[in-house]
C-alpha cells in the first residue's frame, strides 16, 4: 500500500514547487458571460455590403472571452451570372459566416477599454434566382476574422462598441469568385448585455 503513496507524495511535492510561477489565470476563477446584437459593414466583391449577426461569449476573469459569432448580409447585390444552358441573369447573392469568437479584453473595468478578437470559422455563398428560391451554385469556405475594438460602459450589464475587422477567405471555389474576392475589411458596431 505504502508503495502506491510514493508517486503521489512525489507528484504533489513537484506541483507544490511550482505553484509559484506566473501564468495567465491565477488564483480563483471569476466568470461572466454576455451575448447581443451586431452590425457590420463589409467589403465583399469591391463593393461594401451590410451584415447582421450577433456575438455570445464565456467571459474569464474580466480579461479573456471564448464565444460564437454569425453574421449574414442583408443588402441586396446582385452580378452578371451564366449559366451552364442558357443565357446570362443577374442572380442575388446570398453571403454568411460565423465560428469560434476568441477576445482578450484590456481594462474592462474602466468605462473606456479596448479589446482584440478573432473569428475563426467557415462561410457559405450562393447565388439565388428571385432571392431564395432558385438556387444556382453554393460554395463554403474557410474564414479568419481579427479585429480590434473601441468599447464604452454605459451600464453595469450594459456595454456598446465600435471596431474595425479584416475577414481573411479561403478555399473559394466559386465560378470567377475567388478568395480575393471574399476576403476584405469591415467596420461593426454591437451591444453586449451580460455580467462582465
Amino acid at each position: 500500500m505504502k508503495s502506491y503513496l510514493v508517486p503521489v507524495i512525489i507528484i504533489l511535492s513537484a506541483l507544490s514547487v511550482r505553484a509559484g510561477e506566473e501564468a495567465f489565470i491565477r488564483g480563483p476563477l471569476e466568470s461572466g458571460f454576455y451575448i447581443g446584437p451586431e452590425a457590420k459593414v463589409c467589403l465583399v466583391l469591391d463593393e461594401f455590403e451590410i451584415f447582421a449577426g450577433g456575438r455570445a461569449g464565456w467571459i474569464i476573469n474580466h480579461k479573456f472571452s471564448v464565444g460564437a459569432a454569425a453574421y449574414k448580409m442583408v443588402s441586396e447585390r446582385s452580378i452578371r451570372y451564366i449559366p451552364p444552358m442558357g443565357d446570362y441573369i443577374f442572380p442575388d447573392i446570398s453571403m454568411s459566416y460565423g465560428g469560434i469568437l476568441l477576445e482578450y479584453i484590456h481594462n474592462s473595468d474602466r468605462i473606456e477599454h479596448f479589446s482584440l478578437d478573432m473569428i475563426i470559422g467557415i462561410g457559405s455563398i450562393s447565388l439565388h434566382e428571385d432571392r431564395f428560391i432558385t438556387v444556382h451554385e453554393q460554395d463554403n469556405y474557410f474564414i479568419v476574422e481579427p479585429g480590434a475594438n473601441f468599447i464604452l460602459n454605459f451600464a453595469k450589464h450594459l456595454r456598446v462598441g465600435i471596431g474595425f475587422g479584416y475577414r481573411l477567405a479561403y478555399d473559394v471555389e466559386f465560378g470567377y469568385i475567388d478568395n480575393e474576392d471574399l476576403t476584405g475589411g469591415s467596420f461593426k458596431i454591437f451591444i453586449k448585455l451580460g455580467k462582465f
